[in-house]
């Protein structure tokens, strides 16, 4: 007898890269379009990885929404900035907003060690 063939969620988990969570300094912004104007939408950083991140934000945004993401620690000599869209959309019991966004450039590893509890 042979066992059925195992079949896996994906839409459990459909990340392309692992996450970390960040350094207890490390700060994000967001601000909607690729200019990058206009107030920081982020309130919290809860993961990263390479390819993108889990905010929260007091503001609500639509799936593919472009925004530009940027990540700030002492560790760093200058800002990370990074293009990304949003990807997953979630509301929360306290009437804030989390999401999963996608960078439009993954960001350097050496910039993740930095940032992250790695």
């Amino acid at each position: 007898m042979h066992e059925p063939p195992r079949t896996v969620d994906s839409s459990h988990n459909r990340r392309a890269d692992t996450r970390h969570p960040p350094r207890a300094r490390v700060k994000v912004e967001c601000r909607r379009g690729a200019a990058g104007l206009g107030p920081n939408l982020a309130t919290e950083l809860i993961d990263l990885s390479q390819l993108g991140a889990k905010i929260t934000a007091k503001s609500e945004l639509q799936i593919a929404e472009e925004l530009e993401i940027t990540l700030l620690s002492h560790a760093l000599q200058k800002p990370v900035k990074v293009l990304a869209n949003v990807v997953r959309a979630e509301v929360m019991k306290d009437s804030r907003f989390r999401y999963g966004v996608r960078f439009q450039r993954p960001v350097s590893y050496a910039e993740l060690r930095l940032l992250t509890n790695f």
